[in-house]
């Protein structure tokens, strides 16, 4: 069955409402302030982007994924195999991917947790990574190097 680039649209729109939802249901949990905070002029650009990048890429997944189905994988090391610009591209990407899961670990001191988050990371992609450095942010008060280094890092520099 083939499905309109409109079903694909509307399971994409789907999928951002219920990823929404659970960032509603998570924030419920986070104090007041950190909605003020949210809106503070210090990252306020950064955030709108990474906020635009959250609600392209998952728009897009989830046409792509009600498209083509979730069989990401195969045709990701398939077109590197074949060592075309398709294949070039991906081997940049997952370069890229591994960066951004080794400093998401590194930042959290590659506990547990940072691990756990690093492989998020590494496999969530710029979804993981939007909605991270957007709850970072936050958490950061506006601090760019609490937000670049960690809270620890950063309190042992200051």
């Amino acid at each position: 069955m083939v499905m309109s680039r409109f079903d694909g649209l509307a399971s994409g729109f789907i999928l951002g409402v219920a990823i929404a939802f659970v960032f509603a249901v998570v924030f419920r949990f986070i104090p007041a302030e950190w909605f003020v905070n949210m809106l503070s002029r210090a990252m306020l650009p950064l955030r709108l982007i990474l906020s635009l990048m959250l609600v392209a890429v998952l728009a897009y997944t989830g046409v792509v994924v009600s498209s083509h189905g979730l069989d990401l994988f195969s045709v990701f090391f398939v077109d590197m195999a074949r060592m075309g610009w398709a294949g070039q591209f991906n081997l940049d990407f997952m370069c890229m991917l591994l960066l951004s899961g080794l400093w998401v670990g590194w930042r959290h001191e590659f506990s547990g947790g940072g691990i756990a988050l690093g492989l998020l990371a590494v496999f969530g992609g710029a979804l993981f990574l939007s909605a991270y450095l957007l709850v970072e942010s936050v958490r950061a008060r506006g601090d760019s190097r609490t937000l670049l280094l960690g809270a620890a890092r950063a309190s042992r520099i200051a």
